[in-house]
């Protein structure tokens, strides 16, 4: 694992800003490195297995010998390197590595910059980094850049993260090597944003001043009243993409700010409209959801919202319907897309200005965030968002949707169709994940010939979607001959949006269906696979296996059998798993859901 520690929770770590690690009690450390002394280069010792690990901004180095302490010890090597051993690292011997390394790049034509060793000692040091960290490509991008914007970026390292060429956590490490820049409120700025990008990852928009104060105070080791005249100077700067907004005693990102601002200035614009129905259809929620540009159609699961969204796209000359996930659209009918292919997402944001249509339909819109809210906004003048606040929000930031009910229209369906006589909820406990893994294995056995689906909260670990894709991929699916990891026969989802050569969708992302046929090419790996509407032509690039989907990629769907595996809490972070989310799980079986819970 290459990356830096971010935070430690028990026995669980996190590096850079996703991937959590867990520390096995059972394994200890033999000889000590980093915050405790040992090795400052971060060279491995044969004999140790696992070190504990201290909460730290340190950098975690890959293993030379990976694969060998992998078939000794299951796992892979973690060293930390403190404040202490980032300035005492011996980063001659790495220099002389990133020089072969750009000489490599010039006799490729990849570059045309040399380096001769005698650079200064700056520049030295932050390529050395950017090497030792594995961010060859940022070190590739800085080398082609001009001096003047080289000479910038070495005065003030927090430029690599908040231009998004680095995260925080490595920039930082830069910073404290360098021991740049010199100024400390260019330092101040960029905890700032970082402390903001975490809350909003932790789901929310913006944070009080005073929390960030006493934030900022602890990770910058000052005395409050310092770190305040250091927040009156941020108050008085010039609004820019990297610089944090303060408003009314709370503290934005200002994509958030004001891309939330302009949204709630278009909702006060929300004037009512003419209804043109066919004179036969006197629905009034139909007639209430068209009667102004923006409205919301809300109710629990099953109470017949997406009945009643095919109801309206059937009755409304030009009405488009989308899914904020593949799953939802797919639910929908074969004429919906996601939202993210229907606006035409990309690196460079959402492409798509306009649609042509008289009425857009989002489903599942729990899941919407500000900013695919604006791009939604101003590209269809008549929007139906269609969803339950007590399901999943987005992945990152505070649900918009619960803003959204306040302010726009609401139609609430109360009446549950699909539980009509009482959800039936099969719940088993087991002490141990290995247990909990043995119930799993017994039932999918039993339903394989039905129409199932497990569901689970994780990418990682015995209950991960990873390792059980794997698994009952040779329980469901064992006689078929394997192509890179997948068979004839087998269940995938769609992993992106396709396009054909005209530029036109034929597969959108998250939509599943069973591989018909497989061929090898000499170019590449085709699979034919079988949809909810059709038939179409994949690369193996496109599809992951799909006998496990996460509780996010399943949200708008529903199948006979759903099986929802609720993970140990002692191995995840401590709200990752919501009462949004155990929620969903519940609801998503028509005939029997399958909870099976660590604890």
């Amino acid at each position: 694992m290459r990356g830096i520690v971010v935070e430690k929770q028990k026995n669980k770590i996190r590096i850079n800003s996703r991937t959590w690690i867990i520390e096995k009690k059972d394994k200890i450390e033999k000889d000590k490195i980093g915050t405790e002394g040992g090795n400052n280069n971060g060279s491995s010792h044969r004999n140790t297995q696992f070190f504990p690990l201290v909460e730290s901004q340190a950098i975690a180095v890959k293993d030379k010998e990976k694969k060998k302490n992998n078939r000794q010890t299951g796992k892979n090597n973690i060293y930390l390197v403190g404040r202490t051993e980032v300035l005492s690292l011996d980063l001659e011997r790495v220099y002389r590595n990133v020089i072969k390394y750009t000489e490599k790049l010039k006799e490729e034509n990849k570059l045309k910059t040399s380096l001769t060793g005698n650079e200064p000692i700056l520049m030295k040091d932050t390529l050395s980094l950017l090497y030792y960290m594995g961010r060859k490509a940022v070190l590739k991008k800085f080398l082609a850049w001009k001096l003047k914007k080289q000479v910038k970026y070495l005065s003030n390292p927090y430029l690599f993260y908040l231009n998004k060429h680095l995260d925080f956590h490595s920039a930082r490490v830069i910073s404290m090597r360098t021991q740049t820049p010199m100024a400390l409120i260019l330092t101040a700025y960029a905890y700032t944003y970082h402390i903001l990008e975490e809350a909003y990852k932790n789901g929310k928009e913006s944070i009080n001043e005073n929390h960030l104060m006493f934030e900022l105070a602890d990770m910058l080791d000052m005395k409050e009243d310092t770190v305040e005249g250091m927040m009156e100077t941020m108050k008085a700067s010039k609004i820019s993409g990297s610089v944090p907004v303060f408003d009314e005693g709370y503290v934005y990102l200002p994509w958030v700010y004001f891309l939330r601002k302009r949204v709630l200035d278009m909702f006060k614009g929300n004037e009512a409209v003419k209804v043109n129905l066919p004179d036969n259809n006197n629905d009034g929620q139909i007639q209430e959801l068209l009667s102004h540009k923006y409205s919301i159609l809300t109710g629990g699961p099953g109470t017949g919202k997406t009945t009643l969204l095919r109801k309206i796209a059937k009755t409304v000359d030009g009405c488009m319907l989308a899914g904020m996930t593949g799953k939802a659209a797919q639910q929908l009918g074969e004429d919906a897309r996601t939202i993210h292919s229907l606006l035409g997402y990309g690196p460079k944001g959402f492409q798509v200005k306009r649609l042509e249509c008289n009425v857009l339909i989002i489903d599942e819109a729990s899941m919407i965030n500000w900013r695919i809210l604006y791009a939604v906004l101003k590209a269809a003048d008549r929007v139906i968002f269609a969803g339950d606040p007590k399901q999943l929000p987005p992945i990152e930031g505070e649900s918009v949707f619960t803003r959204m009910i306040e302010m726009l229209p609401t139609v609430q369906l109360k009446k549950v169709w699909r539980f009509a006589k009482g959800r039936n909820i099969w719940v088993m406990k087991k002490s141990s994940e290995r247990q909990i893994f043995s119930v799993l294995n017994g039932l999918i056995r039993k339903l394989k010939n039905k129409n199932f689906q497990i569901i689970t909260p994780l990418h990682k670990g015995l209950l991960g979607t990873e390792y059980l894709n794997e698994y009952f991929q040779k329980v469901l699916n064992p006689n078929n001959n394997m192509i890179e990891g997948l068979k004839k026969g087998d269940r995938v989802i769609v992993n992106q949006n396709v396009y054909n050569e005209h530029k036109e969708m034929i597969a959108a992302n998250g939509v599943t269906g069973v591989i018909y046929e497989m061929e090898r090419t000499p170019d590449n790996i085709y699979c034919l696979v079988d949809t909810a509407n059709n038939r179409v032509l994949l690369k193996r690039e496109h599809l992951d296996l799909a006998y496990a989907l996460t509780v996010h990629k399943f949200q708008g769907s529903e199948c006979d059998y759903t099986v929802f595996i609720l993970p140990d809490k002692e191995k995840i972070r401590e709200d990752f798993v919501t009462d949004e989310m155990v929620l969903v799980g519940k609801t998503r079986g028509r005939i029997k859901t399958f909870v099976l819970e660590v604890g």
